[in-house]
């Protein structure tokens, strides 16, 4: 229709919705913003603990449990040698303790159990 006034609005003057101010937040590529290393010590502080990288997220408000084991992995390898040693070993640890679960979870499931373990390998490759 030409010459007919379209608006090119829906009638309102404003967004009825509220602009949300973006929260910084981890990158799957492993990226992080500026300044965010307080964060990459509180995913330390709360794998030390023994909370899985899932709820480490949850509870940092991070993405994915992804972006928290690069965080932690930034961390380890920021270390001194001695010390990136001593948390590989208990990072190692705690790898063990979960495989021996998962092993004895998914004893009936074998494509569960290889899937399982095929994800503790890459964990475990991940501290080399």
């Amino acid at each position: 229709m030409a010459g007919s006034a379209v608006p090119s609005t829906n009638g309102h003057r404003k967004s009825p919705r509220p602009v949300r101010k973006a929260e910084p937040v981890l990158s799957r590529s492993g990226s992080q913003p500026a300044g965010d290393s307080d964060m990459d010590e509180q995913v330390v502080s709360l794998r030390e603990t023994g909370k899985s990288y899932t709820s480490v997220a949850r509870a940092l408000g991070i993405k994915c449990s992804g972006d928290a084991h690069a965080a932690f992995l930034r961390v380890l390898r920021a270390r001194p040698a001695k010390e990136r040693a001593a948390m590989t070993k208990r990072e190692s640890d705690r790898l063990d303790r979960l495989e021996r679960r998962v092993r004895s979870r998914d004893v009936g499931q074998p494509d569960e159990l290889q899937r399982h373990l095929a994800a503790l390998e890459k964990f475990r490759q991940s501290l080399a």
